[in-house]
């Protein structure tokens, strides 16, 4: 399994940019990881609002992406169409 650093950022509901560098072997796990963090750290202005989005950034091969939390949190939900799938899903539940 291929491990990677993505650069995870967001923006609270004062404005205020946080980012953290995560290593991960896929763009999901990138952002529950960062999400974990983030909560973790008491990071939010409001304690029950997450942000509406958090970009990740991919070092090798430069790649920036736009992750939408209702949608990843909506993607985990779901159920998993295979056991790896469904492995995959609970690991990255924050």
């Amino acid at each position: 399994m291929l491990f990677r650093t993505y650069s995870v950022r967001c923006r609270d509901s004062r404005g205020t940019e946080h980012r953290i560098e995560v290593t991960a072997p896929s763009l999901n796990e990138a952002v529950a990881r960062a999400l974990c963090e983030f909560r973790d750290i008491d990071w939010r202005a409001e304690r029950d609002r997450d942000p509406a989005a958090v970009v990740v950034n991919v070092a090798q091969p430069v790649i920036e992406y736009k992750v939408r939390i209702r949608d990843f949190e909506g993607r985990l939900d779901s159920a998993g169409m295979s056991p790896a799938e469904r492995t995959l899903k609970s690991r990255c539940r924050p």
